[in-house]
């Protein structure tokens, strides 16, 4: 169970949005049907409070279900519906896990706050970098939840056998890493909108120079032609 409200919270209030007919534009966005979005983040807030003990790990780890699997679960499902290419989505998801590796080396394993840790700096990075690389919302939601869920995965058991930062872990996925996953996912609808308007921007400028430079041209072909028939009615005068 999540010790922090923080993510359950957010997934409470967008199934809330949804359930009354405000959420349509994020479905739209995410070309899902809002009953199935709906059903999706139900499932993810559920999962949050089902602790799986791994009895092959001594002594006993738990994983969280909402914090690990269902993250998991969810980006490679969005991997089947985005346009992105393959490099291009497995880039993204390598940025987000390298923030939130990075975030585990710097603040260590046992932060109990995520305003005033510093938590929430790596999370926006690897929110900003996966709508950055992906550009596309659903692949850069698909990034953000898989690498957030593999660094959090991976970076417990690097840590345990290499002692790279303080403190350690007993429990994957629970407390403030269901948070920095559900925070992380949020950021990315606001990211990728920004960087998709400055994407269709940008391109459609670029489109524009070389018409530009074209009537350009064109004009200057004008005018020399003007002075070449001229001269030429000059002459035979």
């Amino acid at each position: 169970m999540p010790r922090y409200p923080i993510g359950a919270i957010i997934l409470l209030v967008s199934m809330i949005f949804i359930l009354f007919g405000m959420g349509r534009g994020l479905a739209q966005r995410l070309r899902t049907p809002s009953r199935r979005l709906l059903f999706f983040l139900l499932a993810w807030w559920a999962a949050s409070f089902i602790d799986v003990p791994i009895l092959a790990i001594k002594p006993a780890m738990f994983v969280n279900l909402g914090g690990i699997v269902a993250p998991l679960c969810l980006g490679l499902l969005l991997t089947g519906k985005t346009k992105l290419a393959d490099v291009r989505l497995w880039m993204a998801v390598l940025s987000v896990m390298v923030s939130g590796l990075l975030g585990q080396e710097v603040l260590g394993f046992e932060q109990d706050h995520f305003l005033w840790d510093g938590h929430w700096i790596f999370t926006f990075l690897g929110a900003l970098a996966a709508a950055t690389v992906a550009v596309e919302m659903r692949g850069a939601l698909a990034a953000v939840l898989l690498g957030g869920a593999l660094a959090e995965t991976i970076g417990p058991f690097v840590n345990f056998y290499w002692h790279l930062a303080p403190g350690r872990i007993t429990d994957l996925g629970a407390g403030i890493v269901f948070d920095r996953i559900v925070v992380s996912s949020l950021l990315v609808f606001p990211l990728s909108f920004i960087i998709e308007h400055l994407s269709v921007a940008k391109a459609v400028r670029v489109n524009l120079i070389p018409k530009q430079i074209d009537r350009k041209l064109t004009k200057e072909t004008l005018e020399e032609q003007e002075i070449v028939i001229d001269a030429e009615k000059k002459s035979s005068e």
